[in-house]
């Protein structure tokens, strides 16, 4: 999780970056577990919206 992704949108912020799982690691549950570990860090900090943009 990063401040925001973007320079031109500062005000997109926090900004979950770069998530990747290896192809032959997909299926697992890997990105949903990473994905959940960041929501929690950021509720940590008082975050309730967390911003990304997926490619698939």
């Amino acid at each position: 999780m990063i401040e925001n992704d973007l320079d031109d949108r500062p005000q997109y912020t926090p900004w979950i970056a770069a998530l990747w799982v290896e192809p032959d690691m997909r299926r697992r549950g890997i990105a949903a577990k990473l994905m959940e570990a960041a929501r929690k860090q950021a509720s940590a900090r008082g975050t309730c919206i967390l911003l990304s943009l997926c490619n698939a």
